[in-house]
């Protein structure tokens, strides 16, 4: 799998570098467009070292060739941290890890998705960009955290995303079996650091990512 991955490094000054254990992955969703280099653009523009470990592409526009659809893309090793999820100590269960442990114990994966979508008087998709997406590129769920249409992962995005936590989970004995539909809701072992995968909505009332696609 190494040599599949595109390398788009980021500054040091974006992440931690502290080598820690890991104990958990964390699927999130860019809430943007296809392009991860868009991705490192922003996270490299700002003082604020929330980066994920690897981003997911998505589809690349017509005579765009620096990326494909699923492309595997990592942008600092997995041995160090970023704050990629936001904590509120403030906000979190009684009992929970710290916020700087349940970051550093985890390998983040972010996969280039406008996320949540609404429809236009004229029937079509709108992100909350008030960018247009196809119908195609178009999945509807029974409501989720508040919509109902969402922006489709695509199949390539899965299959590589599935490749990538088989691989992770080689590399940190991380168990990667799926913990059930809870993991789409505040999820007390996630605070805990059981061990396993989880999203971001695991930890987080306000975020959308990822959808139970």
């Amino acid at each position: 799998i190494k040599k599949q991955i595109l390398q788009i490094p980021l500054p040091d000054d974006q992440y931690i570098r502290e080598q820690t254990p890991k104990t958990n992955i964390y699927l999130h969703h860019t809430a943007g467009s296809s392009n991860p280099f868009e991705v490192v653009n922003w996270w490299s523009s700002n003082a604020e070292r929330v980066a994920t470990h690897f981003i997911i592409a998505g589809p690349p526009p017509g005579g765009v060739t620096q990326w494909r659809d699923g492309q595997i893309c990592q942008c600092y090793s997995a041995m160090y941290w970023g704050w990629h999820l936001g904590l509120k100590s403030s906000e979190m269960p009684k009992g929970s890890k710290t916020s700087t442990i349940i970051n550093s114990n985890a390998v983040a994966i972010e996969i280039c998705n406008w996320g949540f979508l609404s429809k236009n008087k004229k029937g079509q998709y709108i992100n909350y960009a008030n960018g247009i997406v196809p119908e195609d590129q178009v999945v509807q769920l029974d409501t989720y955290r508040g919509s109902k249409y969402w922006h489709k992962y695509t199949d390539a995005q899965l299959a590589s995303t599935k490749t990538l936590l088989q691989y992770l989970g080689d590399r940190w004995n991380i168990p990667i079996g799926f913990k059930g539909m809870e993991i789409f809701d505040i999820d007390p072992r996630a605070f805990k650091c059981e061990p396993g995968v989880y999203s971001h909505v695991s930890v987080r009332r306000d975020k959308t990512d990822c959808s139970p696609q």
